[in-house]
């Protein structure tokens, strides 16, 4: 669920009901977009995005994304016209950023890595540049038994 609250502090003002798990505002200030999962599990990837207006309210707009394996899926910028938004997606353990034009385009591959997954990105003001933060996934289990 989203919520939003002033700068100068005060009580949380409810924007949505929807699980949200990551989003972003529009650069106008206008909407915020967010990802959901469409099942009603709340620990389910998330595979939807939406785009509220920033006062609340219904989806203006909803759109279907690949749901991503190892990396959760993220929204991280839009682009600076607000005609488009930036996410990442996670396929065979590599994350990519794809920006999704809401003219009703298909979705468009941004960065071609071979490797990584991405924690984070940023574009620069001007959009011209692109940093990213990138690592490898290191996950160790073990098993321990006879406990005494």
């Amino acid at each position: 669920m989203l919520r939003k609250v002033s700068i100068d502090g005060g009580a949380p003002i409810k924007v949505t009901d929807q699980v949200a798990i990551t989003s972003a505002v529009s650069p106008d200030g206008k909407s915020i977009a967010f990802t959901y999962p469409q099942s009603s599990d709340p620990f389910a990837p998330p595979n939807r995005i939406a785009v509220i207006a920033f006062e609340g309210g219904p989806p203006l707009e909803t759109f279907t994304i690949p749901q991503s394996g190892t990396g959760l899926t993220t929204i991280h910028w839009w682009a600076r016209d607000g005609k488009s938004l930036f996410y990442t997606t996670t396929t065979n353990n590599v994350t990519n950023i794809w920006s999704l034009p809401f003219d009703g385009g298909p979705p468009k591959q941004v960065t071609d890595f071979k490797d990584m997954l991405i924690t984070g990105f940023a574009w620069s003001r001007d959009g011209k540049q692109l940093a990213c933060t990138r690592g490898a996934l290191m996950r160790d289990a073990i098993l321990v038994t006879d406990l005494k």
